[in-house]
């Protein structure tokens, strides 16, 4: 992009680069934030009173060769051949000392016809299992402690990296420790192909996606005052 172009889109505002198709265009407002900022952290091995604060949290069946992880509105389980996604709505949630009983509604795709199920977590012995009669895969699964995933990027164009002024592994830093809380089972992030440079702000943003059956959401902005790149 020519350099008086950018320093003219700067004097009028924010910027958006579309790195793919190589073209900007002048944005007068900045992007929100992700609508997920400030979530709550997973919740220890007992204790839950909301399905919620499982958000994040990592099960796994069989020995570990089936896994489910609970994002907001959405369960995904895997069994390394099959992945089965189920999306629910909360009615109704009653807690008491040995878990969690949750009155759902749920789907298996947007043209589905919405059914009446419950999720239940049971914290009552030493393991914490859950079960829902939505569950493809299998019939229950027990918290696990988070896997150690490392994020890794798919293949991108460099001037990611000229625009958040970081490299791949500082990227992938970034999106590993999001996605530790809110993804477990996540093992690359695909760059969405644009950065949003806000030029009075001094802060450039990007997303990616997770391949995590799910495909979440994992906003990046970085900050060209501090220097500092954070997941959103």
């Amino acid at each position: 992009m020519n350099k008086k172009r950018v320093m003219l889109a700067c004097a009028i505002g924010a910027i958006l680069i579309l790195v793919g198709s190589g073209v900007a265009r002048c944005a007068m407002q900045p992007p929100q934030n992700s609508p997920d900022e400030g979530i709550e952290e997973v919740a220890e091995k007992t204790g839950g009173n909301s399905i919620k604060d499982y958000v994040g949290s990592a099960w796994s069946a069989e020995g570990g060769s089936k896994t489910l992880a609970i994002a907001d509105g959405v369960m995904v389980e895997r069994d390394g051949e099959s992945t089965a996604v189920t999306y629910f709505d909360v009615i109704s949630e009653d807690p008491d000392d040995g878990g969690l009983s949750v009155n759902v509604t749920t789907t298996k795709g947007p043209r589905d016809t919405p059914k009446q199920g419950i999720v239940k977590i049971d914290s009552s012995t030493t393991s914490t299992t859950i079960t829902c009669d939505a569950f493809s895969l299998s019939a229950t699964y027990t918290l696990d402690a988070s896997p150690d995933n490392k994020v890794s990027l798919t293949a991108h164009s460099g001037k990611l990296n000229d625009l958040l002024e970081s490299d791949d592994g500082e990227i992938s830093s970034a999106i590993t420790a999001w996605a530790a809380k809110r993804s477990p089972y996540a093992t690359s992030a695909t760059w969405d192909g644009e950065v949003y440079i806000d030029c009075n702000g001094k802060t450039a943003t990007t997303s990616f996606t997770l391949n995590d059956g799910a495909g979440t959401l994992v906003q990046l902005r970085y900050d060209q005052k501090t220097k500092e790149l954070s997941a959103l």
